[in-house]
């Protein structure tokens, strides 16, 4: 996809502002002397708590950086705008045997709560017990999905040193099965999609490597900031619980 002058300018700066900075933490995390702060620093961004074991020497390496570039081009070139309408990517069944897209999970006067991650990312299978909570108090006035994109992680890539290997997808059956895989593990209730090989889905709500979003009456009513710093499950609760309240006073 080729870049507009609008997000060309914000993506080369920002890519040469990380470079800098992550030449420098690279340096540090080199020195003993100064390994604890830069651990710290990256805790901090992550956004919770990450033990040296999970992501080994790889951090503000090349793997690393290549990775965020990633993400943020994704986030600059998203389609999904709070109060636009609503993108409607193609999604496949976790079984890989059924073809629909993202709207068709969406009923009328009732919010479409959807969560983006893959199996890979140790904050996404961390905060899995938040969304199944909230999952849980408010079925009774919305719906959920998690849609599986691109792996965060893979072993192939800026990998970490968790209980899946898996290499970034190549063919939609490869993606199916770590869909499964990760529908295993977690055990959700939830429906569990499958973004399509194209990514489709993932470059239309900037959803790598984690986001939510809720959808209404075909119109993004909530954009969730970019993971994993900004994946913040309380917002949904927050979002659900004004809503339910504004259904409670009509």
């Amino acid at each position: 996809m080729a870049m507009s002058v609008s997000v060309a300018l914000p993506f080369y700066t920002a890519s040469l502002a990380l470079l800098i900075a992550f030449g420098i933490l690279r340096f540090l995390f080199c020195t003993l002397v100064f390994r604890k702060l830069v651990v710290k620093l990256f805790i901090k961004f992550a956004g919770c708590e990450i033990s040296q074991e999970v992501y080994g020497n790889s951090l503000f390496g090349w793997e690393m950086y290549k990775a965020v570039t990633a993400a943020l081009m994704t986030d600059l070139q998203k389609k999904a705008k709070l109060g636009a309408e609503a993108p409607n990517p193609c999604v496949v069944s976790a079984d890989g045997q059924l073809r629909s897209n993202l709207l068709d999970f969406a009923k009328k006067s009732r919010p479409l709560v959807v969560n983006f991650g893959s199996c890979t990312c140790p904050f996404f299978m961390d905060r899995l017990r938040d969304f199944n909570e909230i999952t849980a108090d408010f079925r009774d006035i919305a719906d959920f999905v998690v849609i599986y994109i691109s792996e965060a992680h893979p072993s192939d890539g800026w990998a970490f040193k968790t209980d899946f290997h898996v290499k970034q997808h190549r063919t939609l059956e490869e993606r199916v099965q770590a869909a499964q895989l990760f529908q295993d593990a977690s055990k959700l209730e939830t429906p569990v999609l499958v973004d399509c090989v194209d990514n489709e889905a993932n470059q239309a709500y900037g959803a790598l490597p984690i986001r939510l979003c809720i959808i209404l009456n075909g119109r993004v009513e909530f954009v969730g900031g970019m993971g994993p710093t900004f994946y913040r499950t309380q917002e949904v609760r927050r979002w659900l619980t004004k809503w339910r309240e504004s259904e409670l006073n009509v």
